[in-house]
């Protein structure tokens, strides 16, 4: 997970901007009325996301039979405050859409920042909109995420403080090393990948790493391109062991290993080439198969 600036944006100011885009006045002014309750909502959700607590924000969820009864403040359903989101925040000539960009394009090399490998495709709610409508165009609880991310904590939302998922604006794990990897000694070697805290963290940031790592199941993804990362490199490691051994290809690929670290210390690559580069069955010629 990689951190990225928090938007300067308020949600009050964005909600307003998408609002005054909508023709109906009658829907213009009932959502209007919400406005202050928005403001609120986000300002609860910065206020426990600092402290582990999401778990305690109301949930609006309601049954397709209450749709239409007007939920929020007395004044708009779920639906139409989700809707703010769907037919005023994301359209290109929509009133919300210059925040939607910025939010989009601003992880590093459009990198997705929750797996850090796919590419950003969308704009995602940390918290699902259909249990927390009032935060569907909140700046802080939107982040820049690629479609399998998104899809896989798309209903998700904390029951505990050890189930929420990292967040971009808020958490930073990326000074220790929690990523790792070991060497399956199979034909041809597999890897797998776990997370492995520092003894120094925070019971609830153990439990928050390993619930991120298991939820958007990143051991899948890492394992799969790590299998094509030793596909990859087999030719290259062979000419090292050619040329001098198994402590050739060692030294090669604990030069690899640096060389990624120096990059991100839990990218799957450092995890991958520090795990292989410290295997001696690997090095010695388990490459080869």
């Amino acid at each position: 997970m990689r951190t990225l600036a928090k938007p300067t944006e308020d949600a009050r100011t964005v909600f307003l901007i998408c609002v005054a885009g909508i023709d109906d006045l009658d829907l213009q002014h009932r959502l209007i009325q919400c406005a202050n309750l928005v403001e609120n909502e986000e300002n609860t959700f910065d206020v426990k996301i600092k402290t582990n607590e999401l778990y305690t924000l109301t949930q609006m969820k309601v049954k397709k039979s209450t749709k239409t009864v007007r939920v929020i403040g007395g004044w708009v359903t779920v639906t139409e405050m989700k809707d703010i989101y769907t037919d005023y925040f994301v359209p290109v000539d929509s009133p919300g859409r210059k925040l939607y960009d910025k939010i989009l394009f601003q992880p590093l090399n459009g990198k997705c920042p929750f797996c850090f490998h796919r590419q950003v495709t969308t704009v995602d709610h940390y918290l699902p909109k259909a249990y927390y409508p009032l935060l569907a165009v909140a700046p802080l609880n939107l982040v820049a995420s690629c479609k399998d991310c998104n899809t896989g904590k798309l209903a998700g939302r904390p029951t505990s403080s050890g189930t929420e998922i990292l967040h971009p604006y808020y958490d930073n794990v990326e000074d220790d090393v929690w990523l790792k990897a070991r060497v399956i000694q199979t034909a041809p070697a597999r890897i797998e990948f776990f997370v492995y805290p520092p003894a120094t963290w925070a019971p609830t940031l153990k439990a928050r790493v390993l619930y991120h790592f298991e939820a958007l199941e990143l051991n899948t993804l890492y394992s799969a391109e790590s299998a094509n990362e030793l596909i990859n490199i087999k030719h290259q490691l062979q000419e090292q062991y050619d040329s001098g051994g198994p402590n050739a290809v060692k030294v090669h690929l604990q030069d690899a290993a640096r060389s990624r670290r120096k990059a991100y210390v839990n990218s799957w690559h450092t995890a991958l080439y520090t795990a292989i580069s410290n295997d001696t069955w690997f090095y010695s010629g388990g490459y080869k198969p």
